[in-house]
């Protein structure tokens, strides 16, 4: 039986797919002759190539190492911020807060305020007890329920506060007291000075700027003396006396 070249490369090609026959072999010229050869039949299982083992393997390798490395490269945490400047004495509304994430050493992060955690009052209770910016992490001394605080105006001359004293910070008042006292006949008069402390860790409210008690530029502080004791002694020293202003940490 004598094949065309057409059937016998289909007869070929059908074979060769199948596997599951012999090969169709044209032999000599004009004429065909059936050799029946095995096809060698592929077992495909890719599933047991080692390259693909080894691909999967490497992928995820890859994509756990990832996760770690992100997991713990993520250590902030969301503490509270302000959105916008606020100041001392206003309430606190809840759209002055907004959730910051930020990694921070633990000796500062006990101070701050955890989103996670309850405020020290409710929100409608508390008011500001210092000025901050926008972005500021909020502290526990930054916020104190509304009605505790009890403000009192104190007049300090020039050079006797430090430049730099502003809302939120720590002061002591020290009241200064020049009297004249007399020596020994050879040592003639001479002045001495007393000073004593009339206000211990008193916070400042606000500053501004104004005249002293002599007249001269000043500033007066508004500070909290909540817990203070206020006597006629005290109050006398306040607004009589010459007022040195110490900022404590």
């Amino acid at each position: 039986m004598t094949l065309d070249v057409a059937t016998r490369f289909a007869l070929q090609t059908t074979m060769r797919i199948r596997g599951d026959a012999s090969v169709v072999e044209m032999v000599g010229s004009g004429s065909a002759q059936m050799s029946a050869q095995p096809v060698r039949r592929f077992d495909a299982a890719p599933w047991r190539d080692p390259r693909l083992i080894a691909g999967i393997l490497i992928v995820l390798a890859s994509t756990a190492l990832g996760g770690w490395a992100v997991a713990a490269a993520d250590h902030t945490v969301a503490y509270w911020a302000t959105r916008s400047g606020v100041h001392a004495g206003d309430p606190v509304d809840r759209a002055d807060l907004v959730a910051a994430h930020a990694k921070v050493p633990s000796r500062t992060a006990r101070g701050l305020l955890r989103t996670d955690r309850a405020l020290p009052a409710r929100l409608s209770d508390l008011r500001w007890a210092t000025d901050a910016g926008a972005g500021t992490l909020v502290t526990s001394d930054a916020l104190e329920p509304r009605g505790r605080a009890v403000e009192l105006p104190v007049s300090v001359g020039a050079g006797g506060i430090p430049v730099d004293v502003r809302s939120g910070d720590r002061v002591d008042v020290w009241a200064v007291t020049d009297s004249a006292g007399s020596g020994g006949a050879d040592s003639g008069s001479e002045a001495s000075v007393r000073a004593r402390r009339v206000l211990s860790r008193v916070r400042v409210v606000s500053r501004s700027s104004t005249s002293g008690v002599s007249g001269g530029p000043g500033v007066t502080l508004v500070v909290d003396v909540a817990g203070t004791k206020l006597d006629a002694a005290l109050m006398g020293a306040l607004f009589t006396q010459r007022l040195t202003v110490v900022r404590v940490s």
